[in-house]
């Protein structure tokens, strides 16, 4: 993601911190100048936009305006704020603009008992073909799948609609599912080619997304870490917040592509998150 190295020079050129002892010590140490005190809303300009492989974060703005303030003899710790806040509107604006164009495409996966009408199992989904077949975990729909007489599967969109469901595919040991919506839509999620391969470095910033806790449709980031070492199953260890009900959810590069399946945190962890590798829902689909 390179931001580690926009802290380090953004802290020389203020003179906060000119040579690192540990990792992160500049980011740190620039953090630590803004002073407690500051409440202004000035922020540095970054340009945000797409390059046709992803969302570019050009710093140039947010150079020439630190610069300038730099030269009038802005406080160091005002220029490390508004630094600070333009990264993070900078950040949120990318995530914005994946969450819009992925809205349409995520679902909301319902286990219904029967008999009752009420919700036993939610988790999330995401459309993966032009037909109306959509990725989910397999513990989203096991209930239906071992007693589809006592219970029924439905989905429900971020525009209100809602039918439903067909369960085509499973693969339990990498807890995957492929259902069917009773639509069809133009667009659909496609996955990584280098996360199919292998070939997605690690650091690599990530967007989660699913319904969570049956509140509505979110995102959030993180960061890839590669396959889980030592695991029965392969998982990529994801450093972002999974949250109940988003078992299912993609998690997409910032084009989009999706890398895994949402499937489990780490209980006692801190942002230690696990996906399904893209490669086995390539395979259940194929």
């Amino acid at each position: 993601s390179s931001c580690g190295r926009l802290f380090d020079a953004v802290a020389a050129l203020v003179g906060v911190r000119q040579r690192v002892n540990y990792e992160a010590q500049a980011a740190i140490e620039l953090e630590a100048s803004i002073p407690p005190e500051a409440d202004e809303d000035v922020a540095y300009p970054f340009d945000v936009g797409e390059d046709g492989h992803g969302w570019i974060i050009n710093p140039a703005p947010m150079f020439r305006g630190l610069l300038s303030d730099l030269r009038a003899g802005v406080p160091v710790g005002i220029l490390s704020r508004r630094f600070h806040l333009g990264l993070v509107s900078a950040l949120a604006a990318t995530a914005e603009s994946v969450l819009a164009g992925a809205r349409p495409l995520l679902l909301q996966v319902r286990t219904i008992l029967a008999a009752a009408g009420r919700q036993s199992v939610i988790g999330s989904g995401f459309l993966v073909s032009g037909d109306g077949l959509a990725v989910t975990n397999y513990h989203v729909v096991s209930q239906y799948a071992l007693e589809p007489k006592t219970y029924r599967l439905e989905y429900a969109m971020a525009d209100g609609s809602h039918g439903p469901l067909e369960l085509l595919a499973i693969d339990v040991a990498n807890d995957l599912a492929v259902v069917r919506l009773d639509r069809r839509e133009a667009t659909y999620f496609r996955f990584s080619k280098p996360a199919i391969t292998g070939d997605l470095p690690k650091g690599d910033r990530l967007f989660s997304m699913g319904n969570p806790l049956d509140l509505g449709f979110t995102i959030v980031d993180g960061t890839y870490n590669g396959l889980v070492e030592r695991t029965y199953n392969q998982r990529i260890h994801f450093s972002g917040a999974l949250n109940p009900g988003m078992s299912g959810g993609p998690t997409v590069t910032p084009d989009g592509a999706v890398v895994g399946v949402n499937v489990s945190h780490q209980v006692g962890g801190e942002l230690v998150s696990f996906l399904v590798p893209a490669r086995f829902a390539a395979a259940l689909l194929a």
